[in-house]
């Protein structure tokens, strides 16, 4: 397992025991040379359906990811309208594990935005004293 940690995490030196043992073996080498072998021929094959997205849209990287790279999500925040892109440094693949504060604090304000403005029209049309009548 410790061999495919620098995958997944910035500094695999700061992952507990207990996450290392829920991770069980790690991922093969079998799979790993495929993904890199696909990722060579097809960098980022999907690149031209991201255009028909039309749902908001927060696209989340760590810096040091060495399977979904920040490049990625460079293209995508440019392919789909309104895209907004987060980059986290000092973090790898699994973000929500090592910036858990910080990532579950952008994704609750990402869908809290729509609350929000959702609020604001509703307070735009009624007032408080139109709706206690």
């Amino acid at each position: 397992i410790a061999a495919g940690m620098p995958y997944y995490f910035a500094d695999p030196s700061k992952i507990d025991a207990t996450l290392k043992s829920a991770l069980g073996d790690g991922i093969s080498l079998w799979a790993m040379q495929g993904w890199s072998l696909g990722q060579k021929e097809h960098p980022f094959p999907h690149v031209e359906e991201l255009g028909a997205v039309r749902a908001r849209t927060l696209c989340m990287f760590g810096r040091e990811d060495a399977i979904c790279f920040v490049q990625e999500g460079v293209k995508t925040m440019e392919v789909i309208e309104g895209a907004r892109l987060v980059i986290y440094e000092d973090c790898g693949y699994m973000l929500w594990i090592e910036k858990e504060e910080e990532f579950f604090r952008d994704v609750v304000a990402f869908l809290n935005e729509d609350r929000v403005e959702e609020l604001t029209l509703f307070s735009q049309k009624y007032s408080f004293k139109s709706l206690i009548r």
